[in-house]
């Protein structure tokens, strides 16, 4: 018998008519792209003038290669300008 826990809800994965598991909302993952869902980057490495490679300071998404430098936008995507709604379009 399945076991149920009210405090906790619940997100349900399914596939077609069958359900592949149940994870609780607590656990689900928020650390994550806003544009393909991937929940690691990575930092970018570039050379610096002396043609050593280095951190640049941007990250990469893993998934579908998104370069950011700020996690917020790796999460959220890029912040309006000017309090301009950002638009699918503007996210590539």
């Amino acid at each position: 018998m399945h076991q149920t826990y009210p405090q906790l809800s619940a997100q349900l994965l399914w596939m077609g008519e069958k359900m592949l598991k149940t994870v609780p909302s607590s656990m689900t993952q928020t650390n994550k792209c806003h544009r393909c869902g991937a929940t690691s980057y990575k930092p970018v490495i570039k050379r610096d003038e002396s043609g050593t490679m280095k951190p640049s300071g941007e990250h990469q998404c893993v998934a579908c290669k998104l370069v950011f430098s700020n996690i917020d936008e790796w999460r959220n995507g890029p912040a309006a300008k000017d309090d301009t709604p950002v638009t699918r379009s503007e996210v590539k």
